[in-house]
């Protein structure tokens, strides 16, 4: 089961974040997690519910935290916050049978280093460290239509049996062809040789 997450409210709204549901929908069958922080959390924590966690959304660096959906108080939309600490105290993305989770963060800034009281940390390490197979994000604000562009060419090459760092390479090659840098945002974290294995459902 694929999970895929967005988030929008009033001027944060990223509108090619509903093209990427549909077409996470349409290639892996995929089904929404309400774009709440509690929800959220309650996804990351049942070992073995997903292959694959996507997020659409705003990251904000400086404060190690993904925007998910808010709400209105007084005519003011309120944003609400899903941070690594969150992630790491609750996340268990290694199913019993070792399978490891993938996680896409297809956010501005997601895949650096944010600083913490302990040292270095960030998305990379709060879902790696807790089970996840592979971590990919950004690591500067990237663009809404190049961002869609590359996590479909990842995907789709991925689905045809495409190495990892092969597949990166390829989206970055669709993304680039927006005319921003944004192909070059993504960081990826995995083994470099790895490949998607599907089965049917029985």
């Amino acid at each position: 089961m694929e999970e895929i997450t967005e988030t929008s409210g009033l001027d944060h709204e990223l509108p090619e974040t509903a093209e990427e549901r549909r077409y996470l929908e349409q290639r892996f069958e995929a089904e929404a997690v309400e774009p709440r922080p509690l929800p959220v959390l309650n996804t990351l924590k049942k070992s073995g519910l997903f292959d694959l966690l996507h997020f659409a959304c705003h990251g904000d660096i400086m404060h190690s935290r993904l925007m998910m959906e808010g709400r209105l108080q007084n005519d003011l939309y309120v944003p609400a916050y899903l941070d690594t600490s969150l992630i790491e105290q609750n996340a268990n993305l290694q199913a019993p049978d070792g399978t490891r989770s993938m996680v896409v963060l297809n956010a501005c800034q997601s895949g650096r280093a944010g600083f913490k009281l302990t040292g270095l940390g960030g998305f990379a390490q709060a879902f790696l460290g807790n089970g996840a197979g592979a971590f990919i994000g950004a690591l500067w604000s990237v663009g809404d239509y190049p961002a869609r562009t590359f996590t479909e060419a990842f995907y789709n090459e991925l689905s045809q049996g495409t190495a990892l760092a092969r597949a990166t390479k390829t989206a970055g090659d669709e993304a680039r062809k927006a005319g921003d840098a944004t192909w070059l945002a993504y960081a990826v974290y995995g083994h470099p040789h790895a490949v998607l294995r599907t089965t049917q459902a029985s």
